[in-house]
């Protein structure tokens, strides 16, 4: 059995204002240099809190929402590469193109009672089906 610390903090009124537990409490961390890019991030964001524009260097992700605010586009930048994913219902059209080679392919997200259960890849006119396996978890 573990040693836990459980400390309860509370105001003049009795009403429960802090917890701390131990040992699990993090009071640093640190990195191996060139874990994390050097270079900063900028993310502008939408009326509704949501990621509009994520940029590094001259990579970039950009999202559009419908009514609803829910996502669906994205275009990326990296590099020479271009990547577009159009988002309807279950289903990812998404396009790549890297000079003036250009590929699709639809993923379709097939969802029961537990959540998404397999996506199937349609490219090249063929199917594949992915079955995603979750464990007692649901992760």
């Amino acid at each position: 059995m573990k040693n836990l610390e459980e400390i309860f903090q509370y105001d003049s009124q009795n009403r429960l204002t802090e917890v701390w537990l131990g040992p699990h409490a993090m009071d640093a961390a640190t990195t191996a240099e060139g874990v994390f890019p050097a270079t900063a991030q900028t993310v502008t964001y939408t009326g509704f809190d949501k990621a509009d524009k994520i940029k590094q260097d001259n990579d970039s992700i950009c999202y559009t929402y419908g009514y609803d605010h829910q996502r669906i586009f994205m275009e990326e930048h990296i590099g020479s590469i271009v990547r577009t994913k159009r988002y309807v219902g279950n289903c990812e059209y998404v396009t790549e193109t890297t000079g003036n080679t250009t590929a699709s392919q639809w993923l379709t997200y097939l969802t029961g009672s537990t959540g998404v259960y397999a996506v199937v890849v349609t490219a090249n006119n063929a199917n594949t089906i992915h079955y995603i396996l979750k464990d007692n978890l649901g992760s």
